[in-house]
């Protein structure tokens, strides 16, 4: 996974008095020390243990037998799962090629997190049917609109398909005793751990966002090779200079006690990171907004929202941060023929 961050127009040299002092930010990544100590001490004793997943593989052949028999029975996966449980595999599945391979068709995945009415009935009328299977996710177990979802579906499924209902599902609960184990075992549903120590916001990598991934055709193995890269820096003890998250975090901790700036924008400049523009939200918020404190994360849309938004970006208070993020898409995609020019 390679990347390049670029900071400089954070700062007053370059934008003026609404920038970053830079003795500020120098003294903001300085006490980045500690945490990055925190997050590498948190990885070797396994208390933080989603930092360990970017490097295992013990489990991705028991995965790929899932993904494997999803992408051969089933033409429609509906995940079911809400926050943490959908965002980052939707966000994973955002990124897979959307062409069709003849020989290895993959199945089109449907996340449903709401239980909006209107969308549960679409749901019902056009997902129910002989070649649809279900992932449902929740780590609780009782998270009260997976649940729900989950029972509905059921029924459904088993009103069409009878005693056979419980081949089109499977269930991802962390151990323990829950609504949805209980349910998922008395219905003989297929039932499979989830990390009791992750949260679902943190747990992509893990067969809750991984899983999503694989069935769409993925490589979950080049997918925690791109998240161990980006915690390499962090294991090997680098300086906060060297470390772009430790970068990100010093000057947004910095412009938001400094500079007022309490709202970070993420503007992405791509389709497929639409989703991810959704789990930044979420990983931002739940994440920061504690005890008083935390920044209001905004999502946004390159070039949708400038025209939406941008005017109050432009011309608006200045107390946001705006995160980019371009692909290096240039000679990309089709033309407009000469003949129109």
């Amino acid at each position: 996974m390679a990347y390049v961050q670029l900071t400089s127009t954070c700062f007053s040299e370059a934008i003026g008095t609404h920038g970053l002092d830079r003795t500020r930010y120098e003294i903001a990544l300085a006490k980045t020390k500690s945490a990055i100590s925190s997050l590498k001490s948190g990885h070797s004793d396994g208390s933080l243990p989603f930092l360990c997943f970017p490097e295992a593989h013990d489990d991705i052949q028991h995965l790929w037998d899932i993904a494997s028999s999803y992408q051969e029975n089933f033409d429609d996966v509906v995940i079911l799962g809400i926050g943490g449980s959908s965002l980052g595999g939707r966000t994973l599945v955002s990124l897979a090629e959307s062409k069709i391979n003849l020989h290895t068709k993959k199945p089109k995945l449907h996340f449903f997190d709401n239980i909006d009415p209107h969308s549960l009935d679409n749901l019902l009328r056009y997902l129910i049917a002989p070649r649809t299977g279900f992932l449902v996710i929740s780590k609780s177990g009782e998270t009260a609109e997976t649940v729900v979802q989950f029972l509905i579906c059921f029924q459904a499924a088993k009103e069409k398909f009878g005693d056979k209902a419980h081949e089109h599902f499977t269930v991802i609960v962390q151990p323990g005793k829950s609504v949805m184990r209980q349910r998922a075992e008395a219905l003989d549903i297929p039932i499979f751990d989830h990390h009791p120590k992750i949260g679902g916001r943190y747990s992509a990598f893990s067969l809750v966002g991984l899983l999503p991934a694989m069935i769409a055709g993925l490589n979950p193995e080049t997918i925690r090779k791109g998240a161990a890269e980006v915690l390499m820096p962090i294991l090997d003890c680098a300086s906060p200079e060297f470390i772009e998250p430790a970068i990100g975090a010093a000057i947004s901790f910095a412009l938001a006690t400094e500079n007022q700036v309490k709202t970070t924008v993420l503007m992405s400049y791509s389709d497929r990171l639409e989703s991810f523009g959704l789990w930044f939200r979420q990983l931002w918020a739940e994440s920061l907004g504690k005890k008083g404190k935390g920044t209001t994360p905004v999502n946004a849309l390159g070039a949708v929202d400038q025209h939406s938004q941008l005017q109050l970006y432009l011309d608006g208070p200045r107390d946001k941060m705006f995160t980019l993020i371009l692909l290096a898409c240039a000679e990309k995609g089709p033309r407009v023929a000469s003949s129109w020019a």
